[in-house]
């Protein structure tokens, strides 16, 4: 996979949690839940906005991901911390290891 087509795919994908995040932003009076009518109690309320909060949080995140993409490559999706020479976890460096 070309690295300008990860590229939009990512950009594209992450205009999903964004938009839909910003309008769960609204809580219960958002567009999806303002058909049902239902009644407005501040627990579901404040939920539906935290999570909005969290997938607008994630979509951000994608979006952030996207020019890094041009000298990571595929490296950023698999989790790879940019400063990190290898994807395996720190060796410990104190003390004899946990096996032994």
């Amino acid at each position: 996979m070309s690295k300008l087509l990860l590229q939009v795919c990512t950009a594209a994908l992450a205009l999903i949690p964004m938009v839909t995040g910003i309008v769960t932003l609204l809580g219960i009076r958002d567009p999806l839940y303002r058909p049902r009518a239902l009644p407005e109690s501040p627990v579901p309320d404040s939920n539906l906005r935290f999570f909005g909060g969290v997938w607008l949080g994630v979509g951000l995140g994608m979006l952030w991901l996207v020019p890094t993409i041009e000298y990571q490559g595929v490296a950023a999706w698999v989790g790879r911390s940019p400063g990190s020479g290898s994807a395996r976890p720190p060796s410990r460096s104190w003390g004899s290891p946990c096996w032994s």
